[in-house]
């Protein structure tokens, strides 16, 4: 917010100073006095509050340094990316664990650190992470199409045979 403030602060410095400097020319002095007081006053208020105040001698270069930094302060827009998909083939309900899916994976690959949803007969049922990726009973990162695993959810727990998951992770980026 600051660098905003401070390009605003230039850009309006900028286009104050851009009339009496032409003035000037004419031999009105007032005006080339009021010019160098604005000057003064912008640069005392930008050391009192701490912004950085930048010089432009072409006033375009200072429209596409507000617009980059209006840029830079819009929050990154998100998008979902697909890993893989795997099918739920059998369901074991440990007592200190709680319940394993035993999965074959379809398609793609399914990483522990990613998000997970459980579709049953075509519907979402919920959106969770992995609590736990195992691959013959040793902990996994991920696990690739055409391989067996056990997967555990964080949360939820009524998982039955037939259940897919979807594995995704969600990206930030920036037109």
């Amino acid at each position: 917010m600051k660098k905003f403030l401070a390009l605003l602060l230039a850009l309006t410095l900028a286009l104050s100073l851009a009339v009496p400097a032409y003035a000037a020319d004419t031999t009105e002095e007032d005006d080339l006095d009021w010019a160098a007081l604005e000057a003064e006053l912008a640069k005392a208020e930008a050391e009192q509050t701490g912004v950085e105040m930048r010089m432009y001698r072409v006033i375009y270069d200072a429209i596409n340094d507000v617009s980059d930094a209006m840029k830079g302060m819009l929050a990154p827009k998100v998008r979902e990316v697909a890993l893989g998909e795997a099918q739920v083939r059998q369901v074991y309900k440990i007592s200190s664990v709680g319940t394993v899916a035993g999965c074959r994976v379809t398609d793609g690959k399914i990483t522990r650190d990613a998000q997970l949803r459980l579709v049953r007969d075509g519907i979402v049922i919920c959106e969770d992470s992995i609590a736990s990726l195992k691959r013959f009973k040793d902990d996994a990162k991920e696990v690739a199409a055409g391989f067996e695993c056990g997967i555990t959810l964080a949360k939820f727990q009524d998982i039955k045979e037939g259940d897919v998951f979807e594995c995704f992770k969600m990206e930030e980026y920036r037109d």
